[in-house]
Parts: structure tokens; sequence; C-alpha cells
């Protein structure tokens, strides 16, 4: 039950996440920029018809699971001070992304509702 707990405190939500970024991709992102590791990713469709436009376009939002790890506090403790925070996925990743993609973030705001990991996810 301890690591189902300490899941929970490390849990962010990704609002806008395009479908290409798989989990294994979110995964990789964190590790390469020493976040933390993902325990887990769940993805959701959009649920109401304002947001639907951006399903339509290849978005998805995400719910992301970590492990506990320095940085991972680091940025769990900057989203309950500011609210939110901008992670850029390839801003020390030069050699692996195109120069669009460096100007690129995930805005992670705080998981207010987690889910632990069951069958069903």
């Amino acid at each position: 039950m301890a690591s189902t707990n300490s899941q929970v405190l490390y849990s962010v939500f990704i609002p806008t996440i395009s479908k290409v970024h798989t989990e294994e991709i979110i995964a990789n992102y964190f590790a390469l920029n020493s976040v933390g590791k993902v325990e887990r990713v769940d993805f959701v469709e959009f649920q109401n018809d304002e947001d639907r436009a951006c399903d339509s376009k290849g978005f998805q939002q995400a719910f992301v699971h970590f492990s506990p790890q320095q940085k991972t506090r680091e940025i769990m403790e900057a989203i309950e001070q500011k609210g939110s925070y901008r992670f850029y996925p390839c801003e020390k990743l030069i050699n692996i992304c195109s120069f669009k993609e460096q100007t690129q973030y995930w805005i992670l705001l705080k998981n207010k509702n987690p889910v632990p990991k069951t069958e069903l996810n």
C-alpha cells in the first residue's frame, strides 16, 4: 500500500499533449531530463464539446505518475506554489529534437484526483 501512496503524491496532469507522444516517449523525455522514473501514464480523451476540437487535431490529455525523486519533488513544489509548471521536453536534448521542438513545452498541473494503479488502468 505504501507504493500506491507515493505514486499518488507524485502525479501530474498534462491538459493537452499530442497523440504522437506514447507512454514510452513521455517516460523517455522525463528520464532524459532527469525528472524521474515514470511508473505509468493514463491517457484521457477530451470530455466536453469545447475541447473536442483539440481531440480532432490529434491531441489528448495525460496523467503521468512518477516514482519519487529529487527533481520530481522540485516540480511538484513549483506546481503547488505557482499552480503550474512549464516542462520543456527537448530543452537539453539538442541532438535528438528539432529546432521547433526545443521551444515547445507541456503544461504540468497538479493531479487533483490521482487514481491508483489497478488492473483497469
